[in-house]
């Protein structure tokens, strides 16, 4: 219809002023969702990390991400895994990584998809999960001496201990 309404044109100034107003309606429509300044984790776990960003219009909320050891710098799609919703339209975006590892470091980037197949995409940046904190059970004496004492415990993840110690009877 709209190319039937074009060709009733008969004047160059008519031809002229469609042509500028379809180029500009163009240069809007056909350019990548801006991200607008950087993705930023709003919450880090031992095992999720939560990433917020925003657009200049609606678009899909995608985040690709990989631990550092299997980060492939330099390749076309450097990432292992991805999470989000590519159809949803929103501005505001937020996507919650899960299953992630304690205490590693991972790679990733924002991507909002729009119409037409075209798509804001982040930097690159990187987070460390928090690490897993031991759990100190069955804390016991095992041998008291005159001038010594052996301890014991156990922890649920490998971890090295200190134990500090005051002597309260040869205060001087």
């Amino acid at each position: 219809r709209a190319i039937a309404s074009v060709k009733q044109i008969k004047s160059a100034e008519g031809i002229q002023l469609v042509a500028e107003a379809v180029n500009e309606q163009a240069r809007k429509e056909l350019v990548a969702p801006a991200i607008i300044g950087y993705p930023r984790l709003d919450e880090i776990g031992t095992d999720h990390a939560s990433v917020s960003w925003a657009t200049d219009r609606e678009a899909g909320s995608k985040i690709n991400y990989a631990r550092e050891s299997e980060y492939r710098d330099g390749s076309d799609n450097p990432y292992t895994t991805q999470a989000g919703d590519e159809g949803e339209r929103v501005k505001e975006h937020k996507v919650i990584l899960s299953g992630l590892t304690p205490g590693t470091t991972y790679h990733f980037n924002a991507e909002s998809p729009a119409e037409q197949g075209l798509t804001g995409i982040s930097r690159d940046t990187t987070f460390v999960t928090k690490a897993l904190q031991p759990t100190v059970t069955n804390f016991h004496i095992v041998k008291a001496e005159t001038d010594s004492v052996t301890l014991a415990w156990n922890t649920n993840i490998p971890a090295s201990g200190v134990v500090e110690y005051t002597n309260t009877k040869n205060k001087f």
